[in-house]
């Protein structure tokens, strides 16, 4: 699968205008595979940096949009190390890519054919020797295999036959439910990406062997759930939990807080709103350790259902967003408090949502203001004024 000397300079033409466009000046003969490309050099230099500038390929938009980014590949390949690894749901190989750096070896899974192939030239152009490509079921070479892995990573395609988004462990292909046995059978470690909307609670009961989970997010927005798997079984309450928020792309600024899935059933204590404000961050919000994080920094919460913390005190280090409050004030009073016409809304527990705030005051985004509205615990509605320190 290559590019001629002819297509390359259309590419490179084209790259920066909208897909729409090109389209119209393509004949239909190989039209979405040029497509292909200049959707992928459009998008690699946020999706994967260090790519950018290389001669590789990019595969169909649906396979690029489901890679994981450079930040969270390259916290997988911390998390990991041994002699050989296998990747079952290779795609377009970023996972693989980063995370068999740490190993000797590396065996690729690819059910289709086109991306296996593509995958397996960017290795080459990339200088990555150490990774064997298979175009097949990884799970179906798993039972005739005798081999052993220190770890196997998978990221089950959670569509269905019919392109459909599922939800549950069981509808994802490979099923890693009813192959667990399979799986631990053939590798000390197993590494599983899940969607973020999933209950870790609920994984955890529903499969015996999870160790620990991590929720990683960049820039403030969840992107996966990893869990990690071992035959050693361990009591639910002692499984750890790391949320990680990484602060860009590169994955080299982050913040991280730990808990155990015991530390679900903290409660933090209930207090009127001080000097400061803080909301936690999403990932932490994901892994309901937002009680435990207030404990630890002497945090009270304005009400059991806010998720907005406050103290008299400042604590830098947070991991979450930090504010400065000025004023407590009442809706009738919002237009007072606004930069010419300007404030950035949140609500947590309040009667209606930022969107709708926006629209009813007629505020525009933006500025340095903020104005957080939501519910104390004595059931009153306010909406504090405040700047972000951090």
């Amino acid at each position: 699968m290559t590019l001629t000397s002819a297509q390359k300079d259309f590419i490179q033409k084209n790259k920066n205008k909208p897909l729409a466009e090109v389209a119209l000046k393509l004949p239909a003969e190989n039209r979405n595979f040029i497509l292909d490309q200049i959707n992928g050099l459009q998008k690699i230099g946020r999706k994967v940096p260090s790519w950018e500038g290389k001669d590789i390929l990019f595969p169909p938009k649906v396979s690029l949009e489901q890679c994981s980014s450079e930040a969270t590949a390259r916290y997988k390949a911390e998390l990991v190390g041994g002699e050989n690894l296998l990747d079952g749901t290779g795609g377009f190989g970023t996972d693989t890519y980063f995370m068999s750096e740490k190993f000797s070896r590396a065996d690729y899974f690819e059910l289709n054919a086109d991306l296996c192939e593509i995958v397996r030239r960017n290795f080459s152009i990339l200088d990555r020797n150490n990774v064997a490509f298979h175009n097949a079921d990884s799970t179906a070479f798993l039972r005739k295999a005798n081999k052993h892995y220190d770890w196997i990573y998978l990221d089950p395609a959670r569509r269905d036959a019919a392109a459909k988004k599922v939800f549950l462990i069981e509808d994802c292909t490979p099923d890693v439910k009813a192959n667990l046995d399979l799986l631990l059978a053939k590798a000390d470690n197993i590494l599983v990406k899940l969607s973020p909307i999933m209950d870790i609670k609920a994984v955890a009961e529903q499969l015996p062997g999870v160790w620990q989970f991590w929720v990683t997010a960049v820039k403030n927005e969840v992107k996966e759930l990893l869990f990690h798997l071992r035959k050693e079984k361990i009591s639910i309450e002692n499984i750890k939990i790391t949320c990680v928020d990484f602060k860009s792309e590169s994955g080299e600024e982050r913040d991280v807080f730990t808990g155990t899935l015991g530390d679900l059933s903290i409660h933090a204590p209930l207090g009127k709103p001080q000097n400061y404000l803080y909301e936690p961050g999403k990932a932490i919000l994901k892994a309901g350790l937002q009680d435990k994080a207030a404990r630890e920094f002497a945090l009270l919460k304005l009400d059991t259902h806010s998720n907005f913390f406050t103290s008299a005190t400042l604590h830098e280090n947070y991991p979450g967003r930090v504010f400065e409050i000025s004023d407590s004030i009442k809706p009738k009073q919002i237009r007072k408090f606004l930069q010419d016409g300007k404030a950035n809304i949140i609500s947590r527990n309040y009667p209606l949502n930022a969107a709708r705030i926006y629209e009813k005051f007629k505020i525009k985004p933006g500025g340095s203001r903020y104005l957080l509205a939501t519910a104390l615990m004595s059931g009153e509605k306010v909406i504090l004024v405040g700047e972000r320190l951090r």
